[in-house]
Order: structure tokens, then C-alpha cells, then sequence
């Protein structure tokens, strides 16, 4: 058994384990990859809203005026409105629009747009995103919680003696050099103490079951 420095790499094996585990969890609910996109045609509903002030003009603009768009990037936005994911929708045939003023030469051939809060063939893109950004805050916020907690602690062996659950997100390469206990000096820890108090200590050590059970290893 040793003492062990919380140096900034040691730090960053442990908030490195937790996010493994964040990454487990979302394996284990199948929110790593989104839906498959659906292919839109050229009757699509943003097909006219892309020709914008120009849709009057639509059937009587010369093809080698527009652009032949194979891509629609499509927005989705989550049911809060906080967190935006795009996928990448292919448009069978390509379509011809207006070209866009001041777009390189080499992103012509896609075009961004927001997808309407009614458009249910994105229902799933948005339950998928909502589910996701909820594991991925849940993580992100114990991860914040943990290593402003260990900030305040002068070793991980202090840091173990106050809170032993932290001990879920320990690497084993650090556990191995921790061993059992070991007995310090009495030294003011007030400021751990302060910054454990601030530890949701419930959602923690939930959250670290739950990794486990993905199958995450330490």
C-alpha cells in the first residue's frame, strides 16, 4: 500500500473511467448511434421552403441555374430545444434549387434545415436525442461533482477515507497502488468536506451501478 498524489493525470484517469462508464450505459440502451434517416423526394415539404422567395419561380428557372442537391442536412432539435442533432438525409433523385449566396463551391451539393416540431418522421431522431442528452447530463454532472471533490483533497487516499464510494471510478492501476487504507496524520479537510457535501451521492453511486451492469470494467 502507497500514497497516492491526486496529480493531474491521476485525475484524468479517473474522470476518464467515467466517461467509459457514461459511454457503457448509452451502449447498453442503444443510444450510441441515431435512427436511420428517412429519405426525402423532391415533393418534400422543405423542398418548397427551400426555394423560399423563389418558389413562384419553381419549374421555370433553367436546371443549369440550380443546383442539384443530393443531401438535406436536417436539424432536430430536443423536446427542451437545448441540445440540436443533424442527420443526414438523402434526397433520391437530387433535387434542383436555387443556389445559396455566399456557400463555398464544395458545399453546394447539401443544405441545412430545421425540421419542424410536427414532422413525425423525426419523432424517433427526437426521443433518441432526449434520452441521450439526460444520460449524457447525468454523467457530465457527476464527473463535475467527483473532480471538484478531488480538487479539494490532498490525495486520493484522503479523498477514499471521505467518500470510500468513489472508489466506483477508480482505475484499477490507481486501486492497485492504493491498496488498503492508509493512516494519515490529522490534516484540515475542511475543503473536501465542503466539496463532498456538494456530492449527489445517491445518483453516483447508482449511476456507477448501472455502468457495471452494461459491462463496463475498471
Amino acid at each position: 500500500m502507497s500514497y497516492v498524489a491526486l496529480t493531474p493525470s491521476n485525475v484524468n484517469l479517473i474522470t476518464g473511467c467515467i466517461d467509459q462508464m457514461m459511454h457503457a450505459e448509452l451502449n447498453a440502451a442503444g443510444l450510441v448511434a441515431a435512427p436511420p434517416a428517412p429519405t426525402l423526394t423532391s415533393n418534400d415539404r422543405y423542398i418548397n421552403m427551400l426555394w423560399g422567395e423563389y418558389l413562384h419561380l419553381k419549374g421555370q428557372v433553367p436546371d443549369h441555374w440550380l443546383e442539384q442537391v443530393d443531401r438535406l442536412d436536417m436539424h432536430v432539435k430536443s423536446s427542451d430545444g437545448h441540445a440540436v442533432i443533424e442527420i443526414q438525409c438523402p434526397m433520391k433523385p437530387a433535387v434542383p434549387l436555387p443556389p445559396v449566396k455566399g456557400r463555398s463551391y464544395y458545399s453546394h451539393d447539401y443544405r441545412d434545415v430545421n425540421v419542424a416540431l410536427d414532422d413525425e418522421r423525426f419523432a424517433p431522431h427526437r426521443h433518441w436525442l432526449d434520452q441521450r442528452t439526460e444520460v449524457a447530463n447525468r454523467w457530465n454532472k457527476i464527473k463535475s461533482q467527483i473532480t471538484e471533490f478531488l480538487s479539494k483533497c490532498k490525495s486520493l487516499n484522503e479523498a477514499v477515507k471521505l467518500y470510500p464510494d468513489v472508489m466506483l471510478y477508480v482505475p484499477k492501476s490507481l486501486k492497485d497502488r492504493l491498496g488498503n487504507k492508509v493512516e494519515k496524520k490529522a490534516r484540515d479537510v475542511s475543503e473536501a468536506l465542503a466539496a463532498l457535501a456538494k456530492v449527489e451521492t445517491d445518483v453516483v453511486t447508482t449511476s456507477a451501478v448501472l455502468a457495471r451492469m452494461a459491462g463496463q470494467k475498471l
